[in-house]
């Protein structure tokens, strides 16, 4: 009986940046209902997802001082997060991990799933203002 791992090329096939993108995104959505649920006495700001013609989106904070985002986008290479101004804050490449899990790899070799790299780019933009 072959392991699952012996087909390792058609899990890494499957495990493209388009495909990483769009589990991002979707998470990003949960992400952003989540935060605008648990708003605190006093504060103003509400979360919301912008879409960018499918190569791309933004979670953007609004309601308070300063208003600020960040945009998500993809490309064949892998997944790039950029702040207002422009500047890549955050990129990753996709690998299979051992274990078959297909992640996001960041340039100093750190492997993350979706919800870790989600929590990396946007917990200081719902919670640290």
């Amino acid at each position: 009986m072959n392991s699952p791992m012996e087909n390792w090329v058609k899990l890494r096939s499957d495990c493209s940046p388009l495909d990483m993108f769009l589990k991002l995104k979707e998470g990003a959505k949960g992400d952003v209902e989540a935060r605008n649920s648990l708003k605190r006495s006093g504060e103003n700001a509400t979360f919301r997802i912008r879409l960018h013609n499918g190569k791309g989106f933004s979670v953007i904070r609004e309601g308070e001082d300063p208003f600020d985002w960040v945009e998500v986008s993809w490309d064949k290479l892998g997944i790039y997060v950029k702040d207002r101004d422009e500047a890549v804050v955050c990129k990753a490449t996709i690998t299979l991990s051992d274990e078959g899990e297909c992640k996001l790899r960041l340039p100093d070799g750190e492997q993350l799933n979706c919800w870790q790299f989600r929590k990396k780019i946007l917990q200081d933009l719902f919670f640290n203002f």
